[in-house]
């Protein structure tokens, strides 16, 4: 999820690009008006950074709380679901890095044609490294629920 709210900034520039880039229409407007065009654009795709800043910062804080609770849970509990749990998760982290440096690497690599190149094609080529990081995802939410399913009920204590 953070790999995708972390590109969603480079998206929306990649949009923006390929409109002003093809569409007549925003020529002229850019051309006519270039001092109202440009500083649309701008807050456009700075608001947008600063969404995908703001949603990475809190998607990072919830996910670190989320490995550092089954860690405890596995502790307190000794059970071996909510360790598998917290692993998994701790793999998402290194996964998604690589997917993070490869969709760098993918969107460099065009360089300057980026404006021409199909939004589509960016997509299906940052897709790809999402897959092990939605399987791990799935994954840590079914040995979550394994690890709360297996933990004995309590009775309340009659004084």
């Amino acid at each position: 999820m953070f790999l995708t709210s972390a590109a969603s900034a480079t998206y929306v520039a990649i949009v923006f690009a390929k409109y002003f880039m093809n569409s007549p229409d925003a020529l002229v407007l850019i051309v006519g008006n270039i001092e109202r065009a440009v500083p649309m654009v701008f807050a456009a795709m700075l608001s947008s950074m600063l969404y995908a800043l703001i949603a990475l910062v809190l998607y990072l804080v919830s996910f670190f709380l989320e490995i550092y609770t089954h860690s405890r849970a596995a502790e307190l509990y000794g059970n071996k679901w909510f360790r598998r749990g917290a692993w998994i998760r701790k793999a998402i982290i290194h996964v998604a890095a690589v997917a993070y440096v490869y969709s760098i690497i993918i969107l460099a690599s065009y360089g300057l044609s980026i404006a021409r190149l199909d939004l589509e094609r960016v997509v299906t080529l940052n897709a790809l490294p999402l897959l092990p990081i939605v399987v791990g995802w799935l994954l840590g939410v079914i040995f979550s629920f394994i690890a709360f399913s297996t933990l004995e009920e309590k009775t309340p204590q009659q004084s």
